[in-house]
């Protein structure tokens, strides 16, 4: 049984023909996910999917706890620990020690981390001159400002605010 996915393997479609919303990025996200472990693969790197996401919260925000990623990520406290002690392990993320609170610690990309996370954005950008080659740069822009609008409703719907969701931001 094969589990490739496939433009036959697309959900069906509604009454009008098109698939809703909601089913076209699952769709999409089973797909771009899978193209980007085969890149990262072709390029010898094996990192998990969580692993990933410490890596771009840590670049996006250099001196990010534990407990800011496990917010971020939804993901719970063990395996962030697990999945950080992983990285550390690969020469990729470093602790240092808070200096406000002795007892935290602010976690950062090594110069290996840094190098990695620049491999991914290189992955990241092939993929999405990709999947967007087959819009006009306007159409490109007008969707990616439809999404954007979309994810600031709903987290600000999620938090009751337009703003930062936490602290940890």
């Amino acid at each position: 049984m094969s589990t490739k996915f496939s433009v036959e393997s697309l959900p069906p479609h509604s009454a009008e023909g098109t698939m809703g919303v909601g089913e076209a990025l699952d769709s999409l996200i089973l797909v771009l996910k899978r193209e980007l472990f085969r890149n990262l693969g072709r390029r010898g790197i094996k990192l998990t999917l969580p692993e990933l996401q410490a890596l771009r919260l840590l670049r996006r925000q250099p001196g990010m706890s534990l407990h800011c990623i496990v917010q971020e990520t939804g993901r719970d406290k063990g395996q962030v620990t697990r999945k950080v002690k992983a990285l550390e392990a690969k020469g990729l993320v470093r602790r240092e020690r808070d200096s406000q609170d002795h007892r935290a610690f602010r976690l950062f990309l090594t110069e290996d981390g840094e190098a990695m996370e620049r491999v991914f954005c290189e992955i990241r950008s092939s993929m999405d001159k990709r999947l967007f080659s087959p819009l006009s740069d306007k159409e490109g822009r007008q969707m990616t400002a439809l999404l954007t609008k979309c994810l600031r409703s709903f987290l600000a719907e999620e938090d009751g605010s337009a703003g930062p969701r936490n602290e940890c931001i």
